[in-house]
């Protein structure tokens, strides 16, 4: 059974996830004057980081959906946005991805927390400490650095 973290890490992670914000950026768009967007004003009303407007535009823009209008703004230029935002066929899809997904990110998330026990572990540990540290001559002794 998932601890309360765990799911409100996962919520927050399928909240995030670039399939959904792609969805809320393209009802951005389409609710927007002429289907023209000021990515930096996008980035805001989603509460995500202009590099992830990128993420999401650099990809529309591949399809030929979306063009760079100039530096912080694309036009949507695609086909019908209802299409792309339609549900139809998504849902099995969509919780098959999800299933997949989160046991992905359970198997990851262990992981992470496996490495981070074992670094804290070699951190603490004295006999460990006594090599964890490199010298200018160290460094001057290794080929690539000849």
């Amino acid at each position: 059974m998932k601890s309360e973290f765990e799911n409100c890490q996962s919520s927050k992670r399928d909240e995030n996830s670039l399939y959904t914000l792609t969805k809320k950026f393209v009802r951005i768009v389409k609710n927007s004057p002429d289907h023209f967007v000021n990515m930096s004003q996008a980035a805001e009303a989603l509460n995500v980081g202009k590099r992830r407007i990128y993420d999401i535009t650099n990809v529309l823009e591949g399809l030929g959906l979306v063009s760079k209008w100039s530096v912080n703004s694309v036009k949507w230029v695609g086909s019908n946005m209802n299409e792309v935002l339609s549900s139809e066929g998504e849902d099995a899809a969509s919780e098959n991805l999800s299933k997949h997904h989160t046991e992905e990110e359970i198997t990851l998330d262990k992981e992470i927390e496996d490495l981070t026990n074992e670094i804290a572990d070699m951190s603490q540990n004295p006999s460990m400490l006594e090599n964890a540290y490199i010298t200018y001559e160290d460094l001057q002794q290794l080929g690539i650095f000849q």
